[in-house]
């Protein structure tokens, strides 16, 4: 059995066959878009740094600013000259429509204002215009391995197919399932070399694309702020020239307006006022006139019984005994007498005598 590239393509089977052919022409449409937006993206990067260099002496205070708009012919490759052109092409305009306002620093503030939207616009035009193609590079890397998994399965059931199949030599043995797994593992390695490509390619161009939207923003930041800084240095000779070429330059050829042709004399004949009907005249209505409304009779209301209640009897209050008078048992020094008490306390009965130590004292009647 023949392992070789083309031994494996002329035992491969119609769909492993259609799927490795799919998967080239991806490979081969992911390498034309990497070949066509590497020279644009090559082109655009140096053509921009050299309309940079062109630019920055005609941006200083002694510049010449009515010469910047013809840069943008000797850069036609450049994204950033595309750029600076709308604006310096803005910027000319709406001074020239300012007229005697052009010293008025409100009105000039609002020109710059206008000029940073349509750069900003263009810068988003040219940004669109340099992904192209990037899409497509996301797309193939993404799918390139499903496509090579579709192959795999195919080739799977081939191997299958030969196991199964006594007349064609299977009997289940590994020379059997060898050419339909090569066919598998034919059409996996495919796709993923697609895939990795794509990946590497798109990788690289979005990080160039990155880099060129960064260049524009800077350049057309820088380019406001020189306009700025001529506007206030009060350069109105120069302004004012600028601002007549590229009204000359930018603004379409007016045709002149056409004769004036004679008023037609459309004359209407008069209406004719309707005449005013008459009718019988409208009869009154008669008024209408209600009874009065009788007041209702006012209602009485009989009075509400006093409830009575019986007398209660007078409270007798008994005769109570009369309370004993407070005699204190030791008044105090100079108090007079309360009334009705002795003064006189009775003497104390005298102690019996102490007995000398070791006798008892004898009690009455031990005699």
């Amino acid at each position: 059995m023949d392992f070789s590239i083309l031994g494996l393509w002329s035992q491969m089977g119609f769909i492993a066959r259609t799927v490795v052919i799919t998967l080239l022409l991806m490979s081969m449409f992911a390498i034309g878009i990497a070949l066509e937006r590497f020279l644009t993206f090559k082109k655009g990067k140096e053509q921009s740094i050299g309309f940079l260099a062109a630019l920055q002496p005609m941006m200083a205070p002694g510049g010449d600013l009515s010469t910047a708009l013809g840069l943008k012919d000797h850069f036609p490759d450049s994204p950033l000259a595309r750029v600076a052109a709308v604006g310096l092409s803005e910027f000319g305009l709406g001074i020239s429509q300012l007229g005697d306002k052009a010293d008025d620093a409100i009105e000039v503030e609002l020109v710059l204002h206008s000029v940073g939207r349509s750069m900003e616009r263009a810068k988003k035009r040219e940004m669109a215009s340099l992904n192209k193609g990037l899409p497509v590079l996301a797309t193939i890397s993404s799918s390139a391995p499903f496509v090579g998994l579709f192959g795999t399965v195919f080739g799977i059931i081939t191997a299958f197919q030969h196991m199964a199949d006594p007349a064609g030599g299977g009997g289940g043995g590994l020379a059997t399932v060898s050419a339909g797994i090569a066919e598998a593992l034919l059409t996996t390695a495919v796709g993923l070399g697609v895939a990795i490509g794509a990946v590497w390619f798109y990788n690289y161009f979005t990080t160039r694309l990155d880099d060129l939207g960064g260049l524009i923003d800077d350049a057309s930041g820088e380019l406001t702020d020189r306009l700025v800084h001529k506007t206030r240095a009060g350069l109105a000779s120069e302004i004012s020239g600028f601002s007549a070429m590229s009204a000359s330059a930018m603004a379409p050829a007016v045709a002149a307006p056409p004769a004036a042709a004679p008023p037609i004399a459309m004359a209407a004949p008069p209406v004719a006022s309707a005449p005013p009907v008459s009718g019988p005249p409208i009869a009154s209505t008669p008024p209408v006139s209600a009874p009065p409304i009788s007041a209702a009779p006012p209602v009485s209301a009989p009075p509400l019984p006093v409830a009575s209640r019986p007398p209660q009897p007078a409270y007798q209050a008994s005769n109570p005994p009369p309370a004993p008078a407070f005699r204190p048992s030791n008044p105090p020094a100079g108090a007079p007498p309360l009334p009705g008490a002795s003064t006189s306390v009775p003497p104390l009965p005298a102690a019996p005598p102490s007995a000398p130590p070791g006798r008892s004292i004898p009690k009455p009647g031990d005699q």
